[in-house]
């Protein structure tokens, strides 16, 4: 087990001495594999399992069409009418290449935007520079239902800069925010003109570093507190 939630419960082991843990990675065992699981857990007299192992698919544009258009599309045609409501005195900064830039470009042209700027991707290193330059950090997930009960890692990325967020967000997310992240606003998805009408009225202010949110959200933190949750069902 080499992941981060396998590697905090490896750590964690001597505080259940109660327990003899059996400790596989894709070499000793094959979770896909379900012929293999069963021989694996009958073999070892198994009773409990914890699942360490995660896959992330984060583009099914090709899969999901339709609801790739709904979340992906449409949420790129506020942001450009949001820029063009704003005039050139904002600019807007898009860094990435995803599957669906080119719609973007398509919007962007069509309604001929001067104030937006679509980068490629770039270091970590420069990304964390223009992080800390800019006035605004913005994060959107578009009025899907789903998307009402997950909190974006991209939220924790963004807060650990002294920047002002600007969040999209509805149900948990938005909740989260308001009550964890100072400097923020947030509004609901898909509202541009709740976001134009911000922006355009914002008086500079003073971002303090977020010192209290980082240390109480910080990654080993969260790790170990999940480990011990998961490890307190064994008891």
């Amino acid at each position: 087990m080499s992941g981060q939630l396998g590697s905090e419960i490896i750590a964690l082991e001597a505080n259940y001495p109660q327990h003899h843990f059996f400790f596989t990675d894709i070499s000793e065992l094959d979770i896909t594999n379900k012929e293999a699981i069963q021989l694996y857990v009958t073999k070892n007299n198994i009773n409990t399992i914890i699942n360490c192992a995660a896959y992330t698919a984060v583009d099914k544009a090709e899969s999901e069409p339709e609801l790739a258009n709904k979340i992906n599309h449409l949420a790129v045609q506020y942001l450009a009418e949001a820029a063009k409501l704003l005039g050139e005195n904002f600019n807007f900064l898009i860094i990435g290449d995803g599957g669906l830039k080119h719609l973007l470009e398509l919007k962007i042209n069509e309604l001929n935007i001067k104030n937006v700027t679509l980068m490629n991707p770039v270091s970590r290193k420069k990304l964390i520079q223009i992080y800390e330059s800019t006035d605004h950090l913005f994060l959107h997930l578009n009025d899907y239902p789903a998307y009402k009960k997950v909190l974006p890692s991209k939220i924790f990325e963004l807060s650990t800069y002294p920047t002002n967020i600007l969040a999209g967000v509805g149900g948990f997310a938005s909740n989260f925010i308001k009550k964890e992240i100072s400097n923020s606003f947030v509004f609901e998805p898909c509202d541009i003109n709740a976001l134009v009408n911000f922006l355009l009225s914002y008086e500079n202010q003073e971002i303090l570093k977020r010192k209290k949110f980082i240390n109480k959200f910080k990654r080993s933190i969260i790790n170990k507190k999940l480990a011990n949750s998961i490890l307190n069902y064994l008891k």
